[in-house]
C-alpha cells in the first residue's frame, strides 16, 4: 500500500558561478501536486534539492523497510534531468522497493529516456492532478497502469507502452493553492507568482506546450488576491513578479485583478512586473495597470528581423513589439527584453540587428540567450532534420545562456548553430552582446539595486549580497570567466571581431524599414 508520497526537484547546476545571483524560486509544478494529494488525504513531503543535498542516511530514515509503500514523484527540465536520472539511481540503490514517478517538461517530451534509463517506473506525461490519483488508485486495487491516459510505463513483458494524452485540466481552482507551509519560506525568493497556465501560441522554440497544450487557463481574482496577501501581509514582499507566460491574454480578467488589487490597496505595499507580449496591450490596459502598482514589464523579442520572427511562429511582428515598448514607457513602465541568437537562417547582421534595437527601443535590462532546441519543441525536430543538432551526454549542453555562464576549459558546445555560422563565433557574440550592453553606468547600475525589482530578466546583485566577502569573489570570479571566454573568441573567431568592431564604431546594419517606422509612430 503506498503511505507517503515525496515530490522532489532536483538542482539545475548549468548556470555555475551565476547560479547564487538568481533568484531561487518556490518549485511551483510539484508543490502544486503536493498539495494536490495531500487534499485527497496522502502523506506529502517536497524535497527540493537545490537546497539541500538529502544523504543516504537521511533518505534511509525517511524510507525504511526498502521503501515499501513509498513514492518519489521527480520533476525534470531538460537542464536538469541529469540531476533527477541520479538521485533515482540512489533511490532505488537505498530503497529499492520505492516507486519512483517522473514527470515534468522534459519527461512529457522524452518519455521513453527516464524508463530506458532504468530510473522510473511510471512517467506522467503532462499535468499531473488527476494523472496522479488514478494511478495510485490503481497501484492500490492491482489494476494495470500501462495503457493510462498521461502514464507511459513498460508492459510486463517489457515493452514500453504509451497511453493517449489525459485531458487538460480547465479549472485551476478546483485545485489547492500552492504549499507555503511545506517549505522553509527563509530559502527563497517569495516575490514570484503563477496565475495562469498555458499560452495559445505555438512558438516552434518553446517546450512547454508538451504540458499545457495551446491552453490558456487562469485563476479567478479571489484566488490571486488571496496568495498576493499572503505574500504582502505574512511574506512581507516589496515587489512581485507575475511568472505567467502570458499576464495579459485576457484584458477583462487582467482590469479585475487590478481593480481588486487597488481595492484592497495592495498596491500601497507592493510593486509589480508581469511577462506578457507586447501586441497585446494598449494604452487602456497599460494605465490600469499602472496605476495599480505595476512598474515593470518583460518581453519576448527573440530578434530584430521580420523574415527570422515568421519563421519561428510567434505570431508577432517587429514592429509590433516595438510599438508595445513604446507605449508602455510613455505610461512610465520600466521595460525589459530577452533576445534569441542563433535561429535557423540568422546570420551576424541579424544579431547587430538585435544589439541596435536593444539600445534604441530604450529597454532598461535585457539578456541575450543561445537559442536551445529542446525536445518537445518543433525546433528540436528541424535541427535534427538538418542534421545540426549537437546533443552532449546527459544534455549538458541545453542551457539557454550556456555560452554566457560556461566554465573555462569546459568546452561548452552549443546544440545548435546555424548554416554559416560558427560555434566560437555564436557563442562569443551572445558574449558581446550581454557585455557591450551594459557597457554603460546607468544600465549597470541597475544590475545593482537595493532591492530586488519584480523582474523578468532574473539576475541582479543586490547591496546586501554587495557586503557579502563570498558573494563578491563569486560575482567577480564570474565576471573574470565571462571576460576571459570573450577574449578566446575574439582572438580566434574573425567573426567575433567584426561583430565588436561595428558596435564599436556605431556602424551597426540598418533595421529593417517597418522597424524604424514604428519607432518613429509614437
Amino acid at each position: 500500500m503506498v503511505n507517503q508520497i515525496i515530490f522532489v526537484s532536483p538542482p539545475n547546476l548549468q548556470l555555475g558561478h551565476f547560479h547564487s545571483f538568481l533568484p531561487r524560486a518556490v518549485p511551483f509544478g510539484v508543490g502544486l501536486l503536493a498539495a494536490r494529494m495531500r487534499a485527497l488525504g496522502e502523506q506529502v513531503q517536497l524535497w527540493d534539492l537545490e537546497l539541500h543535498n538529502y544523504s543516504d542516511d537521511e533518505i534511509m530514515r525517511v524510507v525504511p523497510d526498502g521503501g515499501a509503500g513509498v513514492i518519489f514523484g521527480i520533476s525534470c527540465m531538460t537542464p536538469n534531468a541529469a540531476q533527477g536520472y541520479a538521485f533515482a539511481r540512489r533511490i532505488r540503490q537505498i530503497a529499492p522497493a520505492v516507486r519512483i514517478v517522473f514527470g515534468g517538461i522534459h519527461p512529457s517530451a522524452v518519455p521513453e529516456e527516464p524508463l530506458l534509463e532504468g530510473c522510473a517506473d511510471v512517467v506522467v506525461r503532462g499535468e499531473g492532478e488527476e494523472v496522479i490519483p488514478e494511478l495510485l488508485m490503481r497501484w492500490r486495487n492491482y489494476k494495470e497502469v500501462a495503457g493510462q491516459p498521461g502514464v507511459s510505463c513498460r508492459d510486463a513483458s517489457g515493452q514500453i507502452i504509451h497511453g493517449p494524452s489525459a485531458p487538460p485540466i480547465r479549472d485551476l481552482d478546483a485545485y489547492p493553492p500552492f504549499p507555503y507551509d511545506l517549505i522553509d519560506l527563509s530559502k527563497y525568493h517569495l516575490g514570484l507568482i503563477q496565475t495562469s497556465r498555458g499560452c495559445p501560441y505555438n512558438c516552434i522554440f518553446c517546450s512547454q506546450r508538451v504540458i499545457t497544450g495551446r491552453h490558456y487557463r487562469y485563476h479567478k481574482t479571489e484566488r490571486v488576491i488571496s496568495e498576493l496577501e499572503f505574500l504582502v501581509n505574512h511574506c512581507h514582499q516589496t515587489s512581485i513578479m507575475f511568472v505567467d507566460d502570458f499576464f495579459t491574454a485576457d484584458h477583462q480578467r487582467v482590469t479585475e485583478l487590478c481593480g481588486e488589487i487597488r481595492r484592497r490597496r495592495l498596491h500601497e505595499k507592493v510593486c509589480f512586473g508581469a511577462q506578457t507580449r507586447a501586441d497585446k496591450l494598449d494604452r487602456k490596459i497599460l494605465r490600469e495597470m499602472r496605476s495599480s502598482g505595476f512598474e515593470n514589464l518583460s518581453f519576448g523579442f527573440e530578434t530584430a528581423s521580420e523574415a527570422i520572427m515568421t519563421l519561428i511562429d510567434k505570431k508577432e511582428t517587429i514592429a509590433e513589439i516595438v510599438r508595445g515598448v513604446q507605449l508602455a514607457r510613455q505610461e512610465d513602465f520600466n521595460v525589459e527584453g530577452v533576445f534569441i541568437f542563433g535561429f535557423p537562417g540568422e546570420t551576424i547582421e541579424d544579431r547587430l540587428r538585435c544589439f541596435r534595437l536593444a539600445r534604441e527601443v530604450g529597454l532598461g535590462r535585457v539578456r541575450f540567450n543561445n537559442v536551445i532546441p529542446y525536445p518537445g519543441c518543433r525546433l528540436f525536430n528541424m535541427a535534427k532534420k538538418e542534421g545540426r543538432l549537437t546533443v552532449r551526454k546527459n544534455w549538458s549542453n541545453f542551457n539557454s545562456a550556456g555560452a554566457v555562464s560556461s566554465r573555462l576549459g569546459s568546452n561548452y558546445v552549443l546544440p545548435y548553430v546555424p548554416e554559416g555560422t560558427k560555434d566560437g563565433a555564436l557563442q562569443g557574440d551572445v558574449l558581446l552582446a550581454n557585455i557591450l550592453f551594459y557597457f554603460d553606468l546607468r544600465k549597470l547600475a541597475k544590475m545593482v539595486t537595493p532591492k530586488r525589482e519584480p523582474s523578468g530578466i532574473g539576475f541582479e546583485l543586490t547591496f546586501r549580497q554587495l557586503l557579502k566577502p563570498v558573494k563578491i569573489a563569486c560575482f567577480v570570479f564570474a565576471i573574470a570567466t565571462m571576460l576571459l571566454r570573450t577574449l578566446w573568441f575574439l582572438l580566434t573567431q574573425k567573426e567575433c571581431r567584426r561583430f565588436l568592431w561595428l558596435i564599436l564604431i556605431r556602424r551597426l546594419p540598418e533595421l529593417e524599414l517597418p522597424v524604424r517606422e514604428a519607432l518613429k509612430e509614437i
